[in-house]
């Protein structure tokens, strides 16, 4: 067997034409600090299935820093330290191509050097059980029908010259299910149909902008942005969440482009343990929006026609750009269990603060019932301004009577 210990390497760089120059018949063990290079076109396969997973190695690094432009590398049903791709040996754009059924585990880090194309034909689940950190390059989750899901344990690190996209039909799925608060740092870009998912209590934070293509499932936790670290839905991208749990949510400021892809735009946001989603229906243009656990009464006390009194608990935000020229109904929620008291729906309106006053902008329809949850939708607003646009929910008669806070 072979032992590399804490600063020891091993540069396998034999330039045989046939033949395996290193074999190994025990255990290849790599201590943590310890690192092997594959840096031969040689056959590796053998060497990867000698790797060690005794404790101590989960940090070792195994590195293909191949010399060819094009390689196929033995990932499929293969357990590593640290992985880490690089093109040292062979500047510029290198591939690496891998193809299989079976799972593949890393417990630390996936790392991708600059100049890196890792290119994937695989079905069953990437393990990274601590951090993806792309430099550079591409990483092609899925070339083919095979559905590959990759799961990360800590925290995704992409730098902006990084691209991660997908060419195939199987719709591979990135799961941040960490077991303490990840960080997402995407300052590249996520292309075509790759799903994405929030899977753990602790939740994550945004420390970059994150923009979306697809499918955004927040299954379990909560996503915290910020008007500098920004959650994008580009056009197209749906979202997947439980509209009746506090268990999961954006924490923050999330932005639509190009809504009028999609006749109901749910936007699942909310704040301090609660979930205050809306939604913007028959939209058009490109919206931000925030939701506040506060008294909107703090922001203005004045009433507009059809306006008895206002909601003490809540209130949303919604910012429209001024190109393409923007126009939705807005759709709030209401959760009668915890933040209001409601009797009849129909005297239920979504108001917005203009001018100081908050006016009537309507009810033209509602979900629920009085006293549980539920939705109100406003008429067609189209006179959208360029800054933040305040809403509530109101009521048109007297608290007590048909709707009160």
């Amino acid at each position: 067997g072979m032992i590399i210990n804490n600063g020891g390497v091993f540069s396998n760089s034999s330039g045989a034409n046939s033949g395996q120059p290193v074999i190994i018949t025990d255990s290849l063990r790599i201590n943590n600090g310890g690192r092997y290079i594959q840096n031969s076109d040689r056959s590796h396969a053998a060497i990867i299935t000698a790797l060690s997973r005794a404790p101590g190695t989960e940090e070792g690094i195994f590195e293909f820093d191949l010399p060819g432009a094009s390689n196929t590398i033995s990932l499929s049903g293969r357990h590593f330290g640290k992985l880490v791709l690089s093109s040292n040996a062979m500047p510029g754009i290198i591939n690496y191509t891998a193809t299989g059924t079976n799972s593949i585990t890393i417990p630390s880090d996936l790392e991708v050097g600059e100049g890196v194309t890792l290119s994937l034909n695989m079905a069953d689940t990437l393990f990274i059980h601590r951090d993806l950190l792309q430099h550079g390059g591409t990483i092609n989750l899925g070339n083919s029908n095979r559905k590959l899901t990759t799961t990360i344990g800590r925290h995704l690190v992409q730098s902006s010259t990084g691209t991660i996209l997908e060419t195939g039909s199987g719709n591979p799925e990135i799961i941040l299910q960490g077991t303490s608060p990840q960080q997402i740092d995407c300052r590249g870009t996520i292309q075509n149909n790759i799903r994405f998912t929030i899977n753990h209590r602790a939740g994550a934070t945004l420390t970059g902008n994150l923009s979306l293509p697809y499918l955004l499932h927040l299954q379990k936790g909560i996503l915290k942005t910020s008007s500098t670290n920004l959650l994008t839905l580009l056009p197209g991208c749906r979202v997947q969440a439980d509209s009746l749990s506090a268990n999961s949510y954006i924490d923050g400021p999330m932005r639509v482009e190009n809504a009028s892809t999609s006749a109901h735009c749910l936007l699942p946001i909310g704040k301090d343990n609660k979930m205050g989603w809306l939604a913007l229906k028959n939209a058009y243009g490109n919206f931000t929006a925030e939701y506040f656990n506060a008294d909107p009464r703090t922001l203005s006390d004045s009433n507009g026609t059809g306006i008895n009194h206002i909601s003490g608990t809540e209130y949303w935000t919604i910012e429209a750009d001024a190109f393409p020229l923007p126009s939705a109904q807005v759709e709030l929620s209401y959760n009668g269990l915890s933040s209001i008291t409601i009797t009849d729906m129909n005297n239920l309106r979504v108001t917005r603060l203009v001018n100081n006053i908050w006016m009537n902008t309507g009810n033209t329809s509602f979900t629920g019932t009085a006293g549980s949850r539920g939705s109100v939708t406003s008429e067609e607003v189209d006179d959208w301004v360029d800054k933040p646009a305040y809403f509530t929910l109101a009521s048109n008669m007297p608290a007590g009577s048909h709707a009160e806070w």
